[in-house]
C-alpha cells in the first residue's frame, strides 16, 4: 500500500515547525531580557505560587520598613519637643526656688510671675504641637484638633485676661503602626500621661457600704474594661479593680467611707460606664451622660494637677506673693512633673532602641526572602546563553534544509 502525500505536506510540516523554532527562541530572548525563567504561570506553577507568595511578603516587609522608619522620626521630633519642654519646667523650678527664698520685694515677685505666664503660654504651644503630617502630636489616636484646650479669665495682679486652665481634649489610645505581622507599637504619647505632674486621686464623698451593683455591666477605667456582676458590693468592685492591669488602686477611704481611686504612676484618670450602668454615677465618683475627662461628679474631692496646673499656681504665688506655696506644692509638683517628663524621654530611647534593631531584622529577612526569590525565578545566565545560542543554530540548521527541500515549481512562476 502507497502512502499519497500532497505537495502542500512537506511545506506544511516544515512550517509548523519552523514557528515552534521561533517561538521558542522568543521565549528564551525574553528571558535574557527580563532575567526572569518564569515568563508565564504554566512555565512552573510551583515556583510561580511560591513566588506571589514570596512577593506578597517582601510587600509587606516593605511597608514595615517604611512605618518603622516614619515611627523613628516621629520618635525623634516628639523628644525635641519633650526636651523644650523639660527646660522649660527647668526654668519654672529655678524660678520658683528664687522666689521661695524671701528675699525679692512683692515687684520683684511680680516680675517673675509675669515670665512664668509667658513660659506657660509656651508649655501650651509646644504640648499643642503637630507633627510633619498636620497630627497633633500629644493627642492621642485624635486627629485634626489640638491635644489641649485653654480657659481664660482674670486673676488679682494680671493685666488682662490669662490662662486659668489647661483641659485635655485628646484621647487615651496611641497612633498604632504596625513594624511585623502581627506586631504593632504606639506611635506618640496622650498628653494626660506626658504632661502631668502629680498622681491623681479621686475621693468620693458618699457612703458607699451599702452599694451593690444593679445588673452585669462593666466599668471603664483609662479605657480599660472590668465587667461587674449583679449582687457584686463595693468590696467586689475594689477587688476587680485592683486585679485588673491599670495603673489606678482602688480603696475605701477611711473619713467617707466613699470609694477612692488613685494612679500609681503621673496621669489624668479617664472614668466612663455604659448609659445605666449606674456603677461609677452611683458611687458618686462621676456624673451620667457626659464624655471623661470632665465627667467627675461636681461633690468629689479630685486631687493632683498637671504641668500646667503647677505653672498657673506658680504664676498666681508670684502673683499674690505666697512664698510658701512655691516652697512647697508647686516645687514640688514640677519636679515631680520634671521626673515624669524624663521617664517618657526613658520610654522613647527605649522604643526607638527597639525599632532600629527591628529595622535590622526587616532587612535581613528581605534580603533572604529576595534570595529565595531570585532562586525560583531568576534565570542562570550561563546556561540561558548557551540555550539561545543553540536554539539560533537550531532555527538557522532549519531554514538552511527547508531552502533545499522546497524547491521552485512552476507555478511559483506563474503567480
Amino acid at each position: 500500500m502507497v502512502n499519497r502525500i500532497s505537495t502542500q505536506l512537506p511545506n506544511s510540516d516544515l512550517q509548523f515547525h519552523l514557528r515552534r523554532h521561533e517561538s521558542e527562541l522568543n521565549r528564551l530572548q525574553n528571558q535574557m531580557g527580563t532575567q526572569n525563567r518564569v515568563l508565564n504561570l504554566r512555565d512552573d506553577p510551583l515556583a510561580a505560587s511560591h513566588a506571589v507568595r514570596y512577593q506578597s511578603y517582601l510587600n509587606r516587609v516593605d511597608q514595615f520598613q517604611k512605618n518603622v522608619q516614619s515611627t523613628i522620626n516621629e520618635y525623634r521630633v516628639a523628644e525635641g519637643f519633650i526636651q523644650s519642654v523639660n527646660q522649660i519646667v527647668h526654668r519654672l523650678t529655678e524660678i520658683s526656688i528664687q522666689g521661695a527664698n524671701g528675699s525679692y520685694t512683692p515687684e520683684d515677685l511680680k516680675y517673675m510671675g509675669m515670665e512664668v505666664d509667658q513660659l506657660l503660654q509656651e508649655l501650651v504651644n509646644l504640648a499643642n504641637s503637630y507633627t510633619a503630617d498636620g497630627n497633633p502630636l500629644f493627642s492621642g489616636d485624635r486627629i485634626g484638633n489640638m491635644a489641649f484646650r485653654v480657659r481664660e479669665g482674670r486673676i488679682p495682679g494680671a493685666e488682662g485676661s490669662v490662662i486659668t486652665g489647661v483641659d485635655y481634649v485628646g484621647t487615651l489610645a496611641e497612633r498604632q503602626a504596625e513594624v511585623m505581622d502581627g506586631v504593632t507599637i504606639g506611635r506618640n504619647i496622650p498628653g494626660n500621661q506626658l504632661f502631668w505632674a502629680e498622681q491623681q486621686q479621686v475621693i468620693s464623698v458618699l457612703d458607699s457600704q451599702n452599694f451593690q451593683v444593679l445588673q452585669d455591666t462593666y466599668i471603664s477605667i483609662d479605657g480599660v474594661k472590668i465587667p461587674l456582676r449583679a449582687g457584686d458590693n463595693v468590696n467586689a468592685v475594689i477587688s476587680k479593680i485592683n486585679a485588673a492591669d491599670l495603673a489606678v488602686k482602688a480603696q475605701l477611704d477611711p473619713l467617707t467611707n466613699g470609694l477612692s481611686l488613685q494612679t500609681t504612676v503621673p496621669h489624668q484618670i479617664w472614668l466612663d460606664e455604659p448609659a445605666g450602668a449606674g456603677v461609677l454615677s452611683g458611687l458618686g465618683l462621676i456624673q451620667e451622660n457626659l464624655p471623661p475627662p470632665g465627667n467627675f461628679n461636681r461633690d468629689a474631692r479630685v486631687l493632683g494637677g498637671s504641668l500646667f496646673d503647677m505653672a498657673i499656681q506658680a504664676r498666681d504665688a508670684f502673683f499674690s506673693g505666697d512664698q510658701e506655696a512655691l516652697g512647697g506644692r508647686v516645687l514640688g509638683g514640677l519636679r515631680n512633673g520634671q521626673a515624669n517628663l524624663l521617664a517618657h524621654l526613658a520610654d522613647l530611647g527605649s522604643k526607638d532602641q527597639r525599632l532600629q534593631l527591628t529595622e535590622k531584622t526587616l532587612a535581613a529577612t528581605g534580603l533572604q526572602y529576595t534570595e529565595r526569590m531570585s532562586q525560583l525565578m531568576d534565570i542562570d545566565i550561563t546556561q540561558g546563553i548557551m540555550d539561545l545560542k543553540m536554539m539560533e543554530h537550531v532555527h538557522q540548521a532549519s531554514l538552511g534544509a527547508a531552502a533545499r527541500i522546497i524547491q521552485p515549481k512552476l507555478m511559483d512562476f506563474l503567480r
